[in-house]
């Protein structure tokens, strides 16, 4: 409610691999997200995959999203990697990353040459062991992992930051090959209204359904629900 336009620029930039075509070994688009908190930022993109999965657009409902704030030491590579492999190599199309402004540079050089070029390669080869990957200590072995691929996935940056700030973390490059902006505004009043009044509706129908029972909201309740209410917890 209230984000008319950022919807339509979210959903132009998951139609536009469709448009445009897709290279192989590279991802489907890179779409970066900005907003402030509790504006619908994450949602918008679960309802998105999840009705695109029902018509068959998106193989998955899935959405892999990646804390990058959780990784602020070379020291993590190895939980980092793991996870990055797991979100990659996961059925679902979408790979949502956050909180990159404090991760360690060397992760964000990574996910750099995830998006320009469309593969990560790593310092160590790595074998899997149970769906985990080991580093191989041994000589040549079979299904060796040495890289990470983002092909045919859509890589997308959720922030609160401005793009000036992205583009400081990542760099010119990256902002290049992000091919669609999507800038999701601060609730207005008139959006909370609505909110309150969604809400308070699906309650009293919830009531009727369920519990037989007629509930009534008053204006003065709706009003203190939204004098009381944190509007950046969504």
């Amino acid at each position: 409610i209230g984000e008319d336009n950022a919807i339509y620029a979210l959903t132009t930039a998951f139609r536009r691999p469709s448009v445009m075509g897709v290279q192989d070994g590279k991802p489907a688009n890179v779409i970066l997200i900005t907003g402030p908190v509790g504006t619908g930022r994450h949602e918008a993109v679960s309802l998105l995959t999840k009705e695109c999965a029902e018509k068959h657009i998106l193989k998955s409902d899935q959405v892999c999203t990646i804390d990058m704030s959780r990784y602020t030491s070379g020291s993590q590579e190895q939980v980092f990697l793991q996870d990055l492999y797991q979100a990659l190599s996961s059925d679902g199309q979408i790979v949502c990353f956050e909180g990159f402004e404090s991760a360690f540079a060397g992760f964000n050089r990574m996910i750099t040459d995830l998006v320009t070029k469309g593969k990560v390669v790593l310092s160590r080869r790595y074998v899997l062991s149970q769906g985990i990957l080991v580093e191989n200590q041994t000589g040549l072995v079979r299904n060796a992992v040495d890289s990470l691929s983002a092909d045919h996935k859509y890589l997308i940056f959720i922030t609160t930051g401005k793009v000036s700030v992205i583009q400081d973390t990542f760099g010119a490059e990256f902002m290049y090959h992000v091919l669609d902006q999507v800038h999701f505004e601060p609730l207005t009043s008139e959006s909370c209204e609505k909110i309150i009044e969604h809400e308070c509706s699906e309650y009293i129908q919830k009531c009727q359904k369920q519990l037989h029972i007629h509930v009534t909201v008053e204006n003065e309740v709706k009003t203190w629900i939204d004098s009381s209410s944190d509007k950046t917890k969504g």
